[in-house]
This record gives structure tokens, C-alpha cells and sequence, in this order.
């Protein structure tokens, strides 16, 4: 360990004394504060416009921006230890409560750019054609022009391996139906499918055989995917998936008590989708090299590091191993999310890219919170084991009545309140189902 590291994590050790300063809340809507205003204005605008649900505009919006990077920044957190912006993202809701429409309309400057692609590849390959036509015998064949793409929804991993030989940069997989998308994998190499999309999460580089391309490699594998699925089809679709760490890896937008909206007579201003384009395209024009390495700034790192540790301390002090998963794979989307945020800062002219900051920490950690919280909800259908259903219905009402995060003392109180015994109550919250002990006398709950 560096004199500097060393430095930090005695610093750290030494300001974690305070719970409630390092203790995350669960957050239940999407945080919408953690982008750069110019961002956080045009999801409200879809929202009031176009109905579009915050946490799926919202999401919507992340997931375009992370294709956007692609592999063109990685996070640095260390030598050896560095993190891709690649994003795997499921919108969760029933029929009628606009899923698709959002990821559309946010991923409508990526498929812009492919339209462009498509174009200019078509002429590039016409000129191909007839060179070839006119090619005198002696001269060096001319080089085969390759279609650039930003989407795939083609999820064959020979069609996105192909995609993304021709674009380095990195490109996205969008299925509107993603329990389809989840249920195919596997159907080649008896499971390497899946075991092809635990590789591109991780960034390592894959070799895919196939008999009809041969051997591709993707050294820096960058392929985010987005899709959607509904409630009732979750447990089916994800629970064949747990055991090797897949889900996990999905960040879901799963809101609450979300229903059909009525249209309004709003439309959504020009400036609007063009200040979003512009977003887009600033980050696809960016010149590209793999992967410029931003550090995190002291301040950042410092507040990484202590955040870390009380993930840690939270990891370990769960007994569930499906959670475990949750909390241990949040550990890497956090660094994600920092990189994400302040990348996006960049293409809003906000900050420049030079390194993380203390600012877009804080943001990804309200996003880790954020997903954490609707991760435990969706594992709680995958399992059918939420442990609060299971008891009487007054140590529901007292379970439900406590705040996310709480000491003994407020907890006693309350539930004399609520008449359960001071003795039931403390014999009550040792439950690690259902509640975690950062430390003595503080308590946090799990649903």
C-alpha cells in the first residue's frame, strides 16, 4: 500500500465515527439532482410533456449516455482497478405505463447516428463496388468500407460481435422485450451466450467462434443494454439467472404505485430534443482513443473510499447471499455512475473530464442507493421471501412505521407507542432478515 493510500485509509478509519454522515437512505424516486441541470430540465420536460415516468426517463437518459461513452473513459480508482461505463438497465412496469417510449426517445440520437451510418455506408459501398469493377490486374484491392452502428436490436451475440468489431467506440443492445432477451440466452455453446455478457460487463476481452464469421476478438468490450419486461413475467425471467451472478449485474427501474397517465395538451419544445442531441452528439464526436483513465480528485476518492467501507460493513453483515450479490455488484456501478455523471457534466460544459469529482460521487452514490432499493425489491419477487409479509400484522405495522434508518432508543419509543414491549421490541430488531446493525444501537431496514 502507497504512503498515500495508507494516509487515506487512516483519514478514512478515523472520520467514519459518525453513522448517520456515511449511513445511505433508501431512495424511492429516481434522483433526478445528480445530473447536470441542462439534463435533469429536458427528463422533467419529457415527463410533462410526454408523460414519460421520471425513473424511466431518467434511466433512459443514463443508459443513453453511457453508450455515448462507451469505451471512450474509464474510471480509475487505482493502478490495476479501473471501471467501463457499461450499463445493463431493465424498465419495469405494467402494460399501458409507457416502458418503451422513453428509451426510444433518449436513445433517439444514437439511432440517428446509425440512419447516418447506413447512409454513408451505402455510398462508401456503391464506390467499393465499382472499384472492385474497374480494379486492373497487379493493383491492390480497395479496403472494404464497415457499417458504423450505435444500436443493435439484432441480440444474436454473432450480430452484436459483428456491430461492434466495426465500432471499437462501443454500442448499445436494445430489446423491448427483455424476458426474451434473457430466456435465449444459452440456446448456443450450452451456455456461453451468458457467459459472453458476464465477460462484457467485466470489460475483459472475448473471443466468440462462430462457424458462419469465424473468430472475432473485442479486446475492450463496451455493449450496454437496456430493455424492458413486465412485473408478472420478473420471476420466471430472472430466477434460472441468479446463481451465476447475471442478475445482479441488472439495474432495474421497478416504481412504485405506477399507473396509465392521461395525455396533456403540452408538446415537448424543439430546443428540447436538439439541446439532447447535442448532449449525444458531443460525446459520439469526442475524439476517440480506448479509454482515457480519469482519477478521482482527493476530496472524490476520500468519499469513495468511506463510502466503500460502509458498503463493506453492510455486505458482510447480511446473511441472505442474494443480497450479498446486490450489495457487492452496487460496489462497481457506483464507480460507473461517478464516471457517467461527470462525463455528462463535460458534454454540458460543466467540467473538463480531467477528473472525477467529489460532486459526482455524491451523485453516484444517491444512484446506488437508488438502485439498491429497487434491486431489493425486485429480489424479493424472484424469491417470494420478503421476510416482512411473513409476520403478525402489528410487528408489520411497527416494521413498516420505522424510518429506513434508526437508534435503539427512537425505536423503543415508538413501538411502546404502537404497545409492543420494550423486551419484544429489542428481541425483534436482532432479526438480520429484516434489519442490519452498522454499529450499536443503530439499525437499519432491509425492505
Amino acid at each position: 500500500m502507497t504512503t498515500t493510500t495508507q494516509s487515506l485509509y487512516n483519514e478514512v478509519n478515523n472520520t467514519i465515527k459518525d453513522t448517520e454522515k456515511t449511513l445511505s437512505k433508501k431512495v424511492k424516486v429516481f434522483p433526478t439532482d445528480v445530473f447536470p441541470k441542462q439534463i435533469e430540465e429536458n427528463i422533467k420536460d419529457t415527463n410533462r410533456t410526454l408523460g414519460f415516468p421520471i425513473d424511466f426517463a431518467a434511466c433512459s437518459a443514463l443508459s443513453a449516455l453511457a453508450a455515448a461513452i462507451g469505451n471512450t473513459y474509464k474510471a480509475k480508482v487505482k493502478n490495476g482497478y479501473t471501471q467501463p461505463a457499461t450499463l445493463y438497465i431493465a424498465i419495469i412496469g405494467s402494460p399501458g405505463t409507457n416502458k418503451s417510449q422513453p428509451v426510444t426517445h433518449f436513445l433517439a440520437p444514437l439511432n440517428k447516428r446509425n440512419k447516418e451510418g447506413y447512409e454513408q455506408f451505402q455510398k462508401e459501398y456503391k464506390d467499393y463496388k465499382l472499384k472492385l469493377r474497374k480494379l486492373k490486374k497487379g493493383e491492390p484491392e480497395p479496403k472494404e468500407p464497415k457499417l458504423t452502428q450505435y444500436i443493435v436490436s439484432d441480440v444474436t451475440i454473432e450480430a452484436v460481435i459483428q456491430v461492434h468489431s466495426s465500432n471499437p467506440r462501443g454500442v448499445i443492445v436494445y430489446v423491448d422485450e427483455l424476458a426474451g432477451f434473457i430466456k435465449s440466452e444459452g440456446r448456443y455453446n450450452g451456455g456461453g451466450d451468458t457467459e459472453f455478457w458476464l465477460s462484457n460487463f467485466s470489460g475483459t476481452t472475448v473471443t466468440v467462434n462462430r462457424k458462419t464469421s469465424g473468430s472475432i476478438q473485442i479486446p475492450y468490450p463496451s455493449i450496454s443494454i437496456i430493455g424492458t419486461i413486465q412485473p408478472k413475467i420478473l420471476e420466471q425471467s430472472f430466477k434460472d439467472k441468479t446463481d451465476n451472478g447475471y442478475v445482479d449485474r441488472i439495474l432495474c427501474s421497478f416504481p412504485d404505485n405506477l399507473k396509465k397517465e392521461f395525455w396533456t395538451n403540452e408538446e415537448l419544445s424543439i430546443d428540447t430534443i436538439s439541446d439532447w442531441e447535442k448532449i449525444i452528439f458531443t460525446l459520439l464526436d469526442h475524439p476517440f482513443e480506448y479509454s482515457k483513465y480519469l482519477p478521482f480528485s482527493k476530496e472524490a476518492y476520500k468519499r469513495l473510499f468511506e463510502w466503500q467501507k460502509w458498503l463493506t460493513n453492510k455486505t458482510n453483515s447480511v446473511q441472505n447471499d442474494s443480497i450479498k450479490g446486490i450489495y457487492s455488484k452496487m460496489e462497481l456501478y457506483c464507480i460507473r455512475f461517478a464516471l457517467i455523471l461527470e462525463i455528462s457534466k463535460y458534454a454540458c460544459q460543466e467540467s473538463s473530464a480531467e477528473e472525477i469529482s467529489l460532486h459526482s460521487v455524491e451523485g453516484a452514490i444517491k444512484l446506488t442507493d437508488y438502485f439498491i432499493s429497487t434491486a431489493l425489491k425486485v429480489n424479493t419477487i424472484i424469491y417470494d421471501t420478503n421476510p416482512v409479509e411473513r409476520l403478525t400484522m402489528d410487528k408489520q405495522n411497527l416494521y413498516n412505521a420505522l424510518p429506513p434508518v434508526f437508534r435503539t432508543g427512537d425505536g423503543v419509543k415508538l413501538s411502546i407507542k404502537m404497545g409492543i414491549s420494550e423486551r419484544t421490541f429489542k428481541n425483534f430488531i436482532n432479526n438480520k432478515n429484516l434489519f442490519l446493525k452498522p454499529k450499536t444501537g443503530h439499525y437499519e431496514k432491509l425492505f
